[in-house]
């Protein structure tokens, strides 16, 4: 990302994509060097080689850049929306290509440098060199303006600022073990505040030292007389000074803190423990080399030998694909040099921007994780009816009258009907069906036989699912038939629990960022620029997970009553993550019958989730869209915000609602709306909600 950045900056300099050249033809060493582009000017004498090579590099950037780009929109302006797709993509592969070419090009040269200057304080540890005249001194404040320049306005805000992040750390370790003394029911939470805290107060009570000038360890002195050198370089080039390494640890002492704390508070004491030891393993490492002193390059280096070693081993020992993630894991270990790599000053504060955005990424998913661990299980008598049926307090739905046509005028989903046979005639059941169908998926199985019988009477009935459609790890959904057995309605539930959550952060997260990005840029999540973004996204590492085994299940359901019963009539319908569920199943089906309808009620759209799942089995997605487009509905009640994600296809209705963002995605606040609305259907015209469902619970 930081490179990325870097490599746009460069292109808007007048001396167009200048570092990006200077490290093609290798005359970028001081810029390296010191951290830092644009430090320096060009060589004034550059070899026939430099000269070859950055001529090379000009016609490479402009043919990728600007004549092939250029070329492949003259191609595609009057292309199907596949052939743009594909010709979106790669653009997007040429510049990919440029920003990881731009990135390995510094670290060569980086490495390169290290090892020059590794080679000869080496030589003059070892004494094969004499050794430089340097006197090693150590300055807690780097030299800057005089203090009579410094007294503005600017200068306090930015020492206030400094000093309010350099005792952050610590106030946001205190507060966390404030949070576990007040709000933790365990132990665990405020043992991993503790320990949180006072490694943070130590690390700020050991302020920076001069590491070459400490240290007595003269077990070393046969072989590396003047040892300094050496501690030298690693300070200098690689960042293995204590001050530099207590710097760098933060985040990852914060993130193992709050790890620890939710851990702590949702009672897996295992795992709070294992984060503390982490924490006094980091704690130990940076006490030890601060006493190492001059031998502290020698203890780093041991150190990430084992500690590669490690993850190999867990990598080897664990993954599913060990050889791909030990391969890339190695691969990352390289481009950080093995922890080793050096302050690079150019986008230094995108990179601390994203370090902090993921480690509070990070912190949330281990909560959410927690959150579906602990309620795994539990709550499986939930009912939105509450109590028993008889116990529970109705209202009384009324009807409509027929020639109110006004109604449908002004809503037109009071008009909306679907056919189904009953006792050999021609019949209609209405969007509110649908809708009371949806929201008996969340009903323990053991009270949705009574829960559909209370609304439909005899009208429908469950029908038993096959044991081998009911996995563990997939959705959840009913079949509601009709009482001559002519059609068949799939319901599939929504999100109920954590683990619900987990999975509509793992179908529809591509899709979100998309969307979230445009507020900070060009609007590319619409058209074909967003959906080769969403297919490029499956080449992430470690990231390319097989999703759609989360709701086989209803698509193996589907198909097999599709051919068991090829008189029926279909429908699929759900709510939130069971209605983009079902519209994904509706496109995976591929049946010569008529395919089913779907209705969903507030579910994210799937034009983009498609090409991240389903982007292996059809290359033809758009047109399959396009065939389906009629046969896909969407409720959207005002104010849901899941109904936003991803763009929709097919019909979307729009429902009022009272109610804040989260009352309104409900599908009983959904549901009572639209029988608020449009009254109760004429084939129901007993029908009794529970008064919870209503705004004024009446």
């Amino acid at each position: 990302m930081r490179f990325a950045y870097l490599l746009c900056k460069d292109a808007w300099r007048a001396d167009v994509f200048e570092a990006y050249r200077r490290l093609w033809a290798c005359d970028a060493w001081n810029e390296v060097s010191a951290g830092e582009f644009y430090s320096h000017n060009w060589s004034m004498c550059l070899s026939r080689r430099q000269k070859i090579c950055d001529v090379i590099c000009q016609c490479f950037l402009h043919a990728s850049i600007d004549l092939v780009p250029f070329l492949l929109f003259l191609y595609g302006i009057n292309e199907k929306e596949t052939t743009q797709v594909f010709l979106c993509r790669i653009c997007l592969c040429i510049g990919i290509v440029h920003i990881l070419v731009f990135y390995f090009l510094w670290l060569c040269t980086d490495v390169a440098l290290k090892l020059h200057h590794f080679v000869g304080a080496w030589a003059m540890a070892r004494g094969h060199s004499p050794a430089r005249h340097r006197t090693y001194s150590y300055h807690p404040t780097a030299p800057g303006v005089p203090y009579s320049e410094c007294r503005s306005l600017y200068a306090l805000c930015a020492a206030l600022v400094h000093g309010f992040l350099k005792v952050l750390p610590v106030a946001m370790a205190i507060a966390t073990l404030i949070f576990g003394l007040l709000v933790s029911p365990n132990c665990y939470a405020v043992a991993a505040g503790m320990a949180l805290s006072s490694i943070m107060l130590t690390l700020q009570i050991l302020g920076p030292v001069d590491t070459i000038t400490m240290g007595n360890m003269r077990l070393l002195d046969p072989w590396f007389p003047i040892p300094e050198e050496l501690q030298q370089w690693a300070e200098q080039w690689c960042d293995l000074g204590f001050s530099e390494q207590k710097q760098k640890q933060q985040p990852f002492l914060l993130m193992l803190g709050f790890s620890a704390l939710a851990f702590g508070f949702f009672g897996f004491p295992g795992l709070t423990m294992v984060c503390i030891l982490l924490l006094v393993c980091v704690l130990l490492e940076l006490l030890v080399l601060r006493a190492a002193g001059r031998l502290s390059w020698l203890w780093c280096f041991l150190e990430s030998a084992v500690e590669t070693l490690i993850l190999i081993y867990i990598m080897l020992s664990t993954a599913s694909d060990a050889l791909a993630d030990c391969t890339v894991m190695i691969l990352l270990l390289v481009m950080r040099q093995f922890g080793f790599q050096r302050q690079f000053h150019g986008g230094e504060r995108l990179r601390h921007a994203s370090v902090n955005i993921f480690g509070v990424v990070h912190v949330f998913f281990v909560v959410l994780v927690c959150f579906a661990m602990q309620t795994y299980g539990e709550d499986t008598e939930w009912s939105a009816f509450g109590s028993p049926l008889n116990s529970t307090a109705f209202t009384a739905i009324h009807q409509v009258p027929e020639h109110s046509t006004w109604l449908k005028d002004a809503y037109p989903v009071c008009g909306i009907q679907f056919r189904h046979q009953h006792n050999g005639t021609q019949r209609y059941f209405h969007l509110a069906d649908l809708a009371l169908m949806a929201s008996l998926t969340y009903e323990p199985r053991s009270r949705v036989s009574e829960a559909c019988a209370h609304f439909f009477q005899s009208s429908w009935h469950v029908e038993t699912i096959d044991s081998k459609f009911l996995k563990q790890n997939e959705v959840k959904f009913l079949l509601f038939t009709s009482a001559d057995n002519r059609t068949t309605v799939i319901a599939v539930r929504g999100t109920l629990d954590f683990l619900d959550v987990l999975q509509d952060v793992s179908l529809w997260l591509v899709p979100a960022l998309l969307q979230i990005f445009n507020y900070v840029g060009l609007d590319v999540s619409f058209g074909p620029w967003g959906m080769a973004m969403a297919g490029l996204s499956q080449l992430i590492p470690m990231a390319n997970i097989d999703r759609e085994t989360t709701f086989k299940s209803v698509l193996l359901a589907t198909e097999f009553m599709m051919k068991e019963h090829p008189e029926r009539r279909f429908y699929l319908t759900g709510h939130s993550l069971g209605g983009g569920v079902a519209k994904l199943v509706q496109l995976l089906l591929d049946t010569e019958s008529v395919k089913p309808q779907t209705v969903t009620f507030s579910a994210p759209g799937v034009h983009y989730a498609a090409h991240v799942l389903l982007e292996d089995r059809f290359i033809n997605l758009h047109e399959k869209f396009e065939r389906q487009m009629g046969l896909l509905m969407t409720i959207r009640p005002g104010r849901d915000l899941i109904s936003l994600i991803d763009h929709g296809s097919g019909a979307t209705l729009r429902v009022p609602c009272r109610g804040n963002a989260y009352q309104c995605h409900s599908i009983y606040r959904t549901l009572w709306s639209i029988l608020d609305i449009c009254g109760a259907p004429k084939h129901l015209p007993h029908l009794f909600v529970p008064c919870s469902w209503s705004p004024d619970a009446c």
